[in-house]
């Protein structure tokens, strides 16, 4: 009877340590079946629309064969110079006189040129690094991310709007305000517009790029100009044709001023006159 009290007992602790590993197993699976689901899961994925925009300032070495280099690893990645500019500012050091009828003048030219370029979004990231690792000093760097969402979600909600309430009017017939459609219809299509060129730039980098060589010290050799005499004979003709023309002015000087003259002249004759009598 003991003996088999002892195999009851024994067999039901087998069933129950069976039982609960049943129950752990199931509760494991299940802890499974949950991390599995939620990997699985498909969740949305970051669908910002945002406006990728960089500056930098870079001194380089030689301008033309940066710009070369520049321009060439746009190629593969379908990038597009927009704006292109290059300067060289000229600025006088000094100047000496080399010779009796030479002078020297020392310039320092100083190269700049700035390019505004387009990337595609998906090639941001390496051409950033590409123009971080290149051969150059960067004296500034402004890398901004502008969200603009929401903008462009009002602009479409906009349009949208307009085109129902447009399609609803139309349905039904009724009687419209032609000023007011007009004028939500021209801020309709501007929304569009906007939407659509936000969009747009939402697509690329804007990358704009200057970039300072080193300065460029420039000779320059120019005649110096001579004092030539006038000849002789040329100058004693000039000086008597100038001084028949100031003969000429003072003939006229006294002929403009003749009646003061006769006026000068009856005064003394009276007082001369009256001098002779009085004596």
């Amino acid at each position: 009877m003991k003996q088999m009290t002892f195999f009851l007992i024994a067999a039901f602790s087998v069933l129950i340590f069976f039982n609960s590993c049943n129950h752990a197993d199931y509760s494991l699976a299940e802890a499974s079946q949950g991390i599995s689901s939620n990997d699985d899961a498909h969740y949305e994925g970051d669908t910002r629309d945002i406006i990728k925009t960089a500056s930098i300032q870079l001194e380089v070495n030689q301008l033309e064969r940066s710009i070369i280099e520049l321009k060439q690893a746009l190629k593969p990645i379908n990038g597009y110079v927009h704006k292109y500019e290059i300067n060289n500012d000229s600025y006088t050091q000094d100047s000496y006189q080399k010779s009796m009828d030479s002078t020297v003048t020392i310039e320092k030219l100083l190269p700049r040129s700035s390019l505004s370029v387009r990337i595609p979004i998906a090639y941001a990231d390496s051409f950033i690094n590409y123009i971080l690792n290149a051969d150059a000093t960067i004296s500034s760097l402004k890398i901004s991310d502008e969200d603009v969402t929401e903008n462009i979600w009002e602009k479409k909600q906009r349009a949208k709007i307009y085109d129902q309430s447009a399609k609803v009017k139309e349905h039904k017939g009724s009687s419209k305000n032609i000023s007011y459609d007009n004028d939500n219809a021209i801020d309709a299509i501007k929304s569009k517009a906007t939407a659509a060129k936000l969009n747009y730039e939402t697509k690329y980098l804007w990358f704009d790029i200057r970039l300072n060589a080193l300065p460029v010290i420039k000779t320059k050799t120019s005649l110096t100009a001579k004092n030539y005499r006038t000849p002789i004979h040329i100058g004693l003709a000039n000086a008597l044709i100038g001084g028949w023309h100031i003969c000429e002015n003072i003939l006229i000087g006294l002929l403009t001023i003749w009646p003061v003259l006769l006026l000068l002249g009856l005064v003394l004759f009276f007082v001369r006159k009256y001098r002779i009598k009085t004596a």
